[in-house]
């Protein structure tokens, strides 16, 4: 049975380092989105951020809005979301 377990150990490091590139790809973005949803909770970078954007629109003419949905109790079913 232990030359089992040692095969099994050694087909999931195998695999792991076989998707190393994915798995750095994911850990970055999960880093990244912890960042992000940190800044959330500091009202002064939200300004900062708001301002950025307000600054990029008036100079380069991108413009930026936000639309949001609101979902009342009754009407949420698996249809309204997109995976």
């Amino acid at each position: 049975m232990g030359g089992a377990v040692l095969a099994g150990l050694g087909a999931v490091a195998g695999g792991a380092y076989n998707k190393r590139d994915d798995l750095t790809q994911g850990v970055t973005w999960e880093t990244d989105h912890l960042k992000y949803a940190g800044d959330l909770w500091d009202e002064a970078t939200l300004a900062k951020r708001v301002e950025d954007l307000i600054d990029i629109e008036n100079e380069h003419g991108v413009i930026f809005r936000t639309f949001v949905r609101l979902f009342v109790p009754h009407q949420i079913s698996v249809t309204h979301f997109i995976f």
